[in-house]
């Protein structure tokens, strides 16, 4: 057999991945084992339960015990080098059994891991190899939900409640977020009122995938929107953001119809209630 036919068996192992549902949150994974030209053994995500990746099957589900030194290993997708605990990552199994090759489908899109399995392969004198670019595509789209999935942060907002009412002036606006983002998504948060959006504090990303940001709330109804921008208009409101640092003034920027440089990741209305005055 050739190598296109080691690559074509992973593919055709990754269509039989068996996941928790069908949310995007798991990808469709196979993996092939060769040793001496020869297929010694197949596995895909799932087939020992779900969860179980597809290098573990194929490695350990079914070669356990046995000497695969020298061997190459096929998968769709680059191995992982972060499980849960207890859990030996695969890029570091792949090391363990002595493999001498492997050869990646796709690189992870999560961004925890992505690069960093192919990275460790190599640091640990294991070759690597690419499947051919029309299968890579194929495997793309085998997995796009995963993709679009771990392409997007995930907001959400847990505090407050969607149509609360807060006291007027600052407060802390908390949630989560799926995946960490990065310094290039450019996310900002806004409180709007209207047609004028207000740049608000920068997000603190927390542990355990939550977030926080202080934001001023006017008296009256206001929707407060967290928000992925385009350059441009990162660069206005890095302008707004330094009057506001100056002035201490919300300096409000009117927007009549959302641009398509601003995406909405969050929202939620709030109604800010008047402070009572002190006499």
């Amino acid at each position: 057999m050739s190598e296109r036919d080691f690559m074509l068996r992973a593919v055709a192992q990754a269509q039989l991945t068996t996941n928790k549902d069908d949310s995007g949150r798991y990808p469709k994974v196979g993996a092939v084992v060769v040793k001496d030209n020869r297929e010694i053994s197949v596995g895909y995500r799932g087939e020992r339960g779900l969860g179980t990746h597809a290098e573990f099957v194929a490695l350990e589900g079914k070669l356990k015990g046995q000497s695969i030194a020298g061997a190459t290993v096929y998968t769709t997708l680059e191995p992982c080098t972060k499980r849960g605990a207890d859990k030996t990552p695969c890029a570091q199994r792949l090391f363990e059994r002595q493999v001498a090759k492997v050869v990646i489908g796709i690189l992870d899109p999560n961004k925890d891991i992505r690069g960093k399995g192919e990275w460790y392969l190599q640091e640990h004198g294991i070759h690597v190899g690419r499947f051919d670019p029309d299968l890579v595509k194929e495997i793309r789209e085998l997995n796009r939900t995963f993709i679009n999935y771990q392409s997007e942060p995930g907001i959400i907002i847990d505090g407050p409640s969607n149509n609360a009412t807060v006291p007027e002036g600052i407060i802390v606006l908390t949630g989560t977020c799926r995946n960490q983002p990065l310094k290039q998504d450019r996310l900002c948060v806004f409180a709007r009122c209207g047609s004028e959006y207000r740049p608000q504090s920068p997000i603190t990303f927390l542990p355990k995938g939550k977030w926080q940001c202080n934001v001023w709330i006017g008296e009256g109804e206001r929707q407060v929107l967290v928000t992925r921008v385009s350059e441009d208009v990162q660069v206005m409101v890095g302008y707004y953001s330094k009057v506001h640092t100056k002035t201490k003034e919300w300096v409000a920027i009117d927007i009549a119809a959302i641009p398509d440089g601003i995406e909405i990741l969050a929202e939620i209305s709030v109604t800010g209630a008047k402070r009572p005055r002190s006499r």
